[in-house]
């Protein structure tokens, strides 16, 4: 990515176009105040960008998977950073079939990746997806996580505990595991947070909801990339959920997975709404969505470091993805167009004015 330079002005060059505007460094401190933007550039993204590539023809492997992987990432990518995302599938919709894109950083690659992926939650992890889908089984939702490498196109199914039904949530930072979160087959408001080896299929219970009269809950539980803390949200009722706080646990407790509920704690965040975006940079500062923006913690100090905000007009921000070097973040808000991406130094954001579902990043070394 080419760099910000300042001489007089600072030069924004990012992913598709060339804006000028002048600035100041955003100062970073423990208590920082939303700094509104006066306005959110909107930059229509050339027409490249909203046609679909045309489909590539696939020679049959010998273990094809339960989607059409056009080519290899390291084939389809050069080395770099890619902005990666679903589009043409509604990812709640049980039957559709979505597609997978990546666009560059310097906005010369738009590349169609994957056809025909099953709609449902998607969280990626070097080449692999894993998929949490939704079917029936007698007459009762069911949910099935799928593994899919995307470098050879293999697919693997990864079955829940027994007697248990379980979604992925998110990788560990090492790849082996992932966080699910399950409940007893049929007992849907019995809550747990568990950890599901890939290898093995081996089941470690984390965290288990303990409120006898099933009001309680957890939401978007997220492992830092240092594998030092896993955040999640506590809920105090289902339905219309309602948030009771924002919460970490010290990831030492795998070693006893016992004492995970003691090395629990409450985070002092102020405000609390119904859309939970959560995520994690990759210094392992935690990331959460209030409204229209992002207030970013140190949970070693419990403290505020930074507040980014997103477009006022757009409404409530419920995806963001940062990129891997940490300097950008995209999002989505209900109200807006396309998606927007916030740089992290300057405050400053363009707007893609393409659909992006489901965003993430990948980087091919």
């Amino acid at each position: 990515m080419r760099k910000i330079f300042c001489s007089g002005y600072f030069e924004l060059i990012f992913l598709f176009v060339m804006l000028t505007a002048c600035s100041q460094q955003a100062r970073v401190t423990a208590v920082a105040q939303p700094t509104r933007l006066p306005d959110v550039t909107k930059i229509a993204v050339t027409t490249a960008f909203q046609t679909a590539i045309p489909m590539l023809t696939m020679s049959p492997g010998p273990t094809p998977g339960p989607y059409s992987l056009l080519v290899p990432l390291s084939q389809a990518l050069k080395p770099g950073e890619y902005l990666a995302y679903m589009n043409s599938c509604d990812l709640e919709e049980i039957y559709d079939l979505c597609r997978l894109y990546a666009i560059s950083m310097d906005g010369s690659v738009s590349q169609l990746l994957v056809t025909d992926l099953h709609a449902g939650k998607f969280i990626y992890n070097k080449a692999r997806i894993a998929l949490t889908m939704i079917y029936s089984e007698a007459d009762q939702e069911r949910f099935r996580i799928q593994l899919l490498d995307l470098e050879h196109e293999q697919a693997v199914e990864i079955s829940s505990p027994a007697g248990k039904d379980c979604k992925a949530q998110d990788w560990s930072p090492d790849g082996t595991q992932l966080v699910v979160m399950c409940h007893p087959l049929g007992e849907y408001l019995d809550l747990e947070i568990g950890l599901l080896s890939i290898q093995s299929g081996e089941y470690t219970l984390l965290l288990r909801d303990q409120d006898e009269n099933g009001a309680g809950g957890y939401d978007t539980p997220r492992w830092s990339p240092d594998g030092r803390w896993l955040s999640f949200y506590r809920l105090w009722g289902r339905g219309p959920d309602i948030v009771e706080g924002l919460y970490i646990t010290d990831m030492s407790c795998v070693q006893e997975p016992a004492t995970c509920q003691a090395k629990t704690r409450r985070l002092p965040v102020e405000e609390l709404v119904s859309e939970r975006g959560l995520a994690w940079t990759p210094e392992s500062n935690l990331a959460r969505s209030i409204n229209d923006r992002i207030e970013i913690y140190n949970v070693k100090t419990r403290q505020r470091i930074r507040i980014l905000q997103a477009d006022p007009a757009g409404g409530e921000i419920h995806e963001m993805a940062w990129s891997p070097d940490g300097k950008w973040v995209v999002v989505n808000q209900w109200y807006a167009p396309g998606a927007l991406l916030i740089s992290k130094d300057t405050a400053k954001s363009v707007h893609l004015d393409i659909v992006i579902k489901n965003p993430f990043w990948i980087t091919i070394p």
